[in-house]
């Protein structure tokens, strides 16, 4: 009793440190930041070549933030229409519970690491599985199937490879983003669908920003892309 008395504390003062720190960082770099930035290039930056990288990097990153939340809303809205137009064709016992209110959740759930939005539709599976084999009727499993592939094919499968990388970024290269999308989870667990976008910008405008300047000496005015070739 006592024991998990004083474990129990140790977790919550640890929580509260955790927290204070991640408080505190947060509103010393939103009042100072800036002055703190500045300092720095005035120091250190003599060429101007380090805030041109940070600027690129920060505009890249905003834009894939952006990216994915308008990833979540597009895929919401087909979440809605399939689940919507599936319960017109299935019957009453596997009928999607509050279909819209599914589809939008599985938008949401877009933006959960790793899982995505198999944390919606594949419960929602379950319950009609459960409801097929209670309803008594031979082929209401069918429809049961035919949901869950169109929720991972159409609703998962087709927006997160497809639709995510066009609305992601302005200058990363969309296969190179795709494969940022794909390769982040596998690499990095469960970070890794905003670690491996996060990196590959920081590593591509690297080679725009930083890397002619070295190579060459001159600051690159005019950033090349892929789109120009």
């Amino acid at each position: 009793m006592v024991a998990t008395l004083i474990d129990s504390v140790g977790l919550i003062a640890d929580a509260a440190l955790h927290g204070f720190i991640l408080l505190a960082g947060t509103y010393y770099l939103l009042t100072d930041g800036s002055r703190l930035v500045r300092w720095f290039l005035d120091n250190f930056d003599e060429s101007g070549i380090v805030e041109s990288y940070a600027l690129s990097v920060d505009d890249e990153l905003s834009s894939i933030l952006f990216g994915n939340i308008l990833n979540a809303f597009v895929t919401g809205i087909i979440g809605i229409l399939v689940f919507s137009g599936y319960n017109l064709i299935a019957p009453g016992a596997v009928k999607v519970p509050f279909a819209p209110l599914v589809g939008a959740l599985t938008g949401a759930g877009s933006l959960i690491p790793v899982v995505g939005m198999k944390i919606v539709y594949l419960p929602v599976g379950a319950i009609l599985a459960v409801a097929a084999i209670a309803s008594g009727q031979p082929g209401a499993f069918g429809f049961v199937i035919l949901f869950l592939v169109l929720a991972f094919v159409v609703v998962d499968t087709i927006p997160d490879f497809l639709i995510r990388p066009y609305v992601s970024g302005n200058r990363t290269h969309v296969g190179l983003l795709m494969f940022a999308y794909i390769l982040g989870p596998i690499v990095f667990g469960f970070y890794g669908i905003f670690l491996g976008p996060i990196l590959l910008v920081f590593v591509a405008q690297f080679f725009r920003t930083i890397a002619p300047y070295v190579l060459t000496g001159r600051h690159p005015h005019h950033q090349s892309d892929f789109s120009d070739y």
